[in-house]
């Protein structure tokens, strides 16, 4: 036993001395750095702050062809080419073609058109005489099929159908026209304001991208300065190291951001149905905020300019003025 307890010292010692070797402490960790300076060596070079050598902000993933926009072209371009307001406008077109159509039900059916009757021969009487005719006619006008002394079997004005359906057709067939119209600039003002932000996040990624460069920078420098008092022995290893790994982790959100800069630039191209492999790069340096509603407005009256000028409020109420002009048709329609 008294063997087992004076093994204990000599592993706590040599465990110790493995530690010292593993984290390299000093000696004398606690006292300033200038006491443990070697007298004979050199200080260290540094460049002044003026000579700092940057880190470029070039990457594989960004490409060097960048194409400038501004908030006011790309709402222009989703003006155009957005496909969700195309189809938008589309649909008003298709609901006015339907109301022209339920106008031409009011509009009557003309025929016109020539026939021509001839009879050479015999020709028998009621009575049973037979009698030698040659005859023949011609006629050219309003309708068609005319034969001999007879009117015409095809009429030259034809107006037919239900009255109430064709009044209250061309009615609903009106408000089906304001209620798309509605959708199409509720449509643009959704797509108005999704371009709008995603323009902002492009400016908000490419400015996080600058502000990650520009930290990187400081970090390579602190890396570059760490390292070299750490080559003259001025320094510790272990601060060197911890501004190797800073730096890398720099880089890494530098990356980061970038991919963020790609993402929103993919984004913004979706809505201005432009190729995704493009890299919008955004004119403005920062988004200025600029006030819309005028401040001595309260919220009630907010209200209800909302409930007035909203389109989709306005959609809604022609939804309503259709369901009701429907109904009496419905009630007028035996007439």
């Amino acid at each position: 036993m008294a063997g087992i307890r004076a093994l204990y010292p000599i592993a706590i010692l040599s465990a110790l001395g493995s530690m010292e070797r593993i984290t390299t402490w000093p000696a004398i960790a606690d006292e300033p750095l200038a006491a443990t300076r070697p007298v004979d060596l050199p200080p260290p070079q540094m460049n002044p702050p003026h000579h700092r050598t940057p880190v470029s902000g070039t990457s594989e993933l960004l490409a060097d062809e960048k194409r400038p926009i501004d908030l006011a072209t790309a709402l222009r371009l989703a003006g155009v080419q957005n496909p969700e307001l195309n189809v938008a406008r589309q649909v008003v077109l298709e609901a006015v073609a339907a109301r022209q159509l339920a106008a031409a039900r009011f509009l009557p059916t003309l025929n016109s058109g020539a026939s021509y009757d001839s009879h050479a021969g015999t020709l028998q009487q009621s009575n049973g005489n037979i009698l030698s005719v040659n005859r023949s006619s011609v006629y050219v006008g309003a309708g068609s099929f005319a034969v001999a002394s007879g009117t015409v079997w095809i009429p030259g004005v034809v107006l037919q159908g239900n009255v109430a359906e064709a009044a209250y057709g061309y009615l609903v067939s009106r408000q089906v026209v304001r209620q798309q119209e509605f959708a199409a600039e509720a449509t643009r003002n959704d797509v108005f304001l999704r371009v709008s932000l995603a323009y902002c996040e492009l400016i908000r990624a490419e400015g996080r991208r600058l502000l990650w460069i520009e930290t990187m920078n400081d970090a390579a420098e602190v890396a570059r300065i760490t390292g070299q008092y750490a080559r003259t022995g001025q320094g510790r290893q272990a601060d060197a190291d911890r501004a190797r790994t800073e730096l890398y982790r720099r880089r890494f959100d530098l990356r980061r951001t970038e991919g963020e800069v790609l993402v929103a630039s993919a984004r913004l191209c979706k809505l201005l149905n432009l190729d995704p492999s493009i890299r919008l790069h955004p004119t403005d340096a920062y988004a200025v905020p600029m006030p819309i509603v005028p401040e001595p407005v309260s919220l009630r009256e907010l209200i209800a300019l909302a409930l007035l000028r909203r389109p989709e409020m306005g959609e809604r109420r022609t939804v309503v003025r259709e369901a009701l002009l429907a109904l009496e048709g419905s009630k007028a329609l035996p007439f």
